[in-house]
């Protein structure tokens, strides 16, 4: 699976719309006078912590394996969800 950021692509042909809604996970692929339009369902959420806990947030994620503190908080909230569907 491959993540992009919303972009907008020059062509319009009804052929890429086609290929690409053929191969979309999620999001939302629309016609635009301009291109085609390409919008992930991603969305970004923000929280404020102190310089000591973000520099242990940093430690964990590097023991983990993550690249960086919001890949560690994602599998946090994703071990979490399935705790609780266990449950």
């Amino acid at each position: 699976m491959i993540e992009i950021k919303p972009a907008l692509l020059t062509e319009s042909a009804q052929e890429i719309i086609e290929l690409l809604e053929s191969v979309l996970v999620s999001g939302k692929i629309n016609k635009r006078s301009r291109g085609i339009y390409i919008d992930s369902d991603l969305e970004v959420i923000r929280v404020k912590v102190t310089n000591d806990l973000k520099k242990e947030l940093q430690q964990k994620a590097k023991e983990l394996g993550k690249r960086n503190v919001e890949e560690l908080l994602l599998y946090a909230v994703q071990k979490l969800d399935n705790v609780e569907e266990a449950s």
